[in-house]
């Protein structure tokens, strides 16, 4: 059993379909533990065997898990299993140890090996890929800015790095403006920003353009920054890129970025 286990292993780095077998089998470790947790202590035997204490112990474990499990509701991206893990991990070990000694083995070696899973293919891993396919994280570089330090990615410290000297060289003042869903560019920059927003779609629509406007006009802000692959809200309108490239008209692309900025 031993040796199929570690196979499996082997066989989750190289091919897509177990990875995603292996993967999906352990998403479903929580309602499966409780319900064959609550099977098991409410067995005849378990009831005579076990004490009191013990069972509501056990039963308390199940139950945080479950109610743990409701954070992958609505939305069960595979990084909030992670949230979910350690609390599965203590309820497989609750009710493991609640079964007689001869029924432990199966079950712990089951669980081992999720552990070794999670140990070798999905911490080495990284968000993107995770659920998905094995592949090695490629954050591999230090990102080489005075508020950097994080490792990231070759292509990103490329473009952050070029994204700030850039937008240095050409703030006239403390504030500039990086839209949409880009906060981490008035952060890295040292730049403030002139509106109250940091996830654009969370911004009231109806004359959002004019507000925008009047707020670079009010701090002075000569220099701007559009993300043209936001993670969660659309585009700027056609509008707003009208007017900030009426405004801004020298400009110059770093990477998904597009600066612009006038004298």
């Amino acid at each position: 059993m031993v040796l199929m286990l570690a196979a499996g292993l082997q066989a989750a780095s190289e091919h897509f379909f177990v990875y995603q077998l292996v993967w999906y089998s352990i998403r479903t470790l929580a309602p499966v533990t409780v319900l064959a947790g609550v099977m098991l202590l409410t067995h005849p035997r378990s009831v005579a065997r076990l004490s009191s204490l013990r069972c509501q112990q056990a039963n308390l474990m199940l139950c945080v898990t479950a109610m743990v499990s409701l954070v992958q509701f609505p939305f069960s991206a595979p990084i909030y299993f992670c949230y979910v893990a350690p609390v599965i991990v203590l309820a497989v070990v609750a009710v493991v140890s609640s079964q007689e000694r001869e029924s432990r083995f199966a079950p712990a070696v089951v669980l081992c090996f999720y552990l070794v899973f999670g140990i070798l293919w999905v911490n080495r891993g990284f968000i993107y890929n995770m659920g998905y396919i094995y592949a090695p994280s490629d954050q591999t570089e230090v990102l080489a800015l005075d508020r950097g330090g994080l490792r990231v990615s070759p292509k990103d410290s490329q473009e952050y790095e070029n994204l700030v000297a850039t937008m240095q060289l050409h703030a006239r003042g403390e504030f500039a403006y990086a839209t949409p869903d880009c906060p981490e560019v008035y952060f890295l920059t040292g730049l403030r920003n002139p509106t109250r927003t940091i996830i654009d779609f969370f911004d009231d629509p109806i004359g959002r353009a004019a507000r925008i406007l009047d707020a670079l006009e009010q701090h002075g802000v000569n220099v701007v920054a559009l993300n043209h692959a936001p993670g969660y809200s659309d585009d700027p309108t056609p509008e707003l890129v009208a007017a900030l490239t009426a405004r801004y008209p020298y400009a110059i692309e770093v990477g998904r970025f597009e600066v612009r900025w006038r004298e």
